[in-house]
């Protein structure tokens, strides 16, 4: 019975006033590419509400190795902007039959999702719901991100990829995130 009351807890916080669809001119979207390597940014997004066209200015970027990322990432964000962020927009982890025969399984991609659903859906640890932040999750396929060229990504910031990667992975989301909203 206790699990049904939170469930309905749940949706009458989120619904009660029905389905929302508004866009503000101006979002903090985080975003994050999972993995043994994980590369997270923090983006301003701005939209023209004329033209439907959008900006995009990386406040923040960074590689970090290990499970724990995102605890070191957090401690950036704290000062500043962590009251800020409307959206988290993460890469999923699909575990397929082919990555289990090619390779040992490296479970820092899981751990880390784990760890950025924890801090961002503590009071609603469902995809896609509102955290006690005011922060929405959201959770995209790993090929979301071919929606966003190296082109484009040139003009926002100047780069490396081979040493940037997963940095550029994670602006992808936002990138990709922000353009869907406008469909």
């Amino acid at each position: 019975m206790e699990g049904y009351q939170f469930l309905e807890k749940v949706w009458q916080k989120n619904f009660e006033n029905g389905p929302q669809t508004i866009i503000k001119n101006d979002l903090y979207v985080m975003g994050v590419d999972p993995g043994v390597n994980t590369g997270y940014c923090l983006v301003k997004c701005s939209r023209d509400p004329e033209s439907n066209q959008w900006t995009f200015n990386i406040l923040l970027k960074s590689e970090l190795r290990g499970w724990y990322s995102p605890f070191v990432w957090m401690e950036t964000l704290h000062k500043h902007y962590i009251n800020k962020i409307d959206y988290v927009v993460m890469e999923n982890f699909i575990l397929r039959d082919a990555s289990i025969k090619s390779r040992d399984i490296e479970l820092d991609t899981v751990q880390v999702i784990a760890g950025i659903k924890s801090m961002f859906s503590a009071e609603y640890p469902f995809e896609n719901m509102q955290s006690s932040l005011g922060t929405k999750l959201v959770v995209q396929n790993a090929s979301k991100k071919q929606g966003c060229s190296d082109e484009f990504l040139k003009e926002l910031f100047p780069y490396t990829p081979s040493v940037h990667i997963h940095i550029l992975d994670a602006v992808r989301h936002v990138v990709v995130f922000c353009l869907e909203m406008n469909k």
